[in-house]
């Protein structure tokens, strides 16, 4: 990467952190372009060399937490339904690692929640097509319907509860619901609490 490539991403990512920053404090309606670039240390015109509107900006944000989530689903299915889900966290992992504060800010109560419903809809998809074989059509749309909202529930909780777990001791937690399911986690928790 040449020396002015790299100026190039710089400026476009502190666009994108000042954005972030003041979508979290005021949603997307109330930024204007004069306010983010003042924010960002540069003029209209720089932030127009990157983007058409501040929509575009966000579409592009979304889009890349989205891709980043399709490929780690990728990673961790791609032979199918792994015997031992412990794989799955240091995929997961990477997400949170490089995605968790804009995850925060999306999930957050400033948060667009078409983005929300996207990304629910796009991992239900994923998992459809592992498991279409698996179960009748109609079991499996519960199954979805359960894996996206108690999934999606868990980060919106944690992020509205200012993250009270470290984010690898929250997808532990996550990964014994998914793996011992509700009820084994509790028999779980008890059982460690007794000895």
């Amino acid at each position: 990467m040449n020396k002015k490539t790299a100026m190039s991403e710089r400026t476009k990512q502190d666009l994108k952190n000042a954005f972030l920053e003041l979508y979290a404090n005021k949603g997307r309606l109330n930024i204007t372009v004069s306010e983010l670039t003042k924010k960002a240390g540069c003029n209209r015109s720089t932030f127009y060399n990157y983007y058409d509107d501040l929509n575009g900006m966000l579409d592009e944000i979304e889009n890349s937490v989205i891709e980043q989530v399709q490929i780690n689903l990728q990673n961790v299915f791609s032979g199918g339904i792994p015997n031992d889900m412990s794989v799955t966290f240091p995929f997961i992992l990477s997400v949170f690692e490089e995605y968790g504060n804009t995850l925060y800010i999306l999930f957050g109560e400033n948060g667009d929640e078409a983005f929300r419903q996207r990304l629910r809809k796009i991992v239900k998809n994923f998992f459809r097509e592992i498991f279409k074989n698996r179960v009748s059509a109609e079991k499996l749309e519960y199954i979805l319907t359960f894996i996206t909202s108690a999934g999606l529930g868990l980060i919106e909780h944690w992020y509205e509860t200012d993250k009270q777990y470290s984010t690898e001791d929250f997808l532990k937690l996550s990964h014994e619901l998914i793996t011992s399911g509700l009820f084994g986690t509790i028999l779980e928790t008890e059982q460690k609490i007794l000895i």
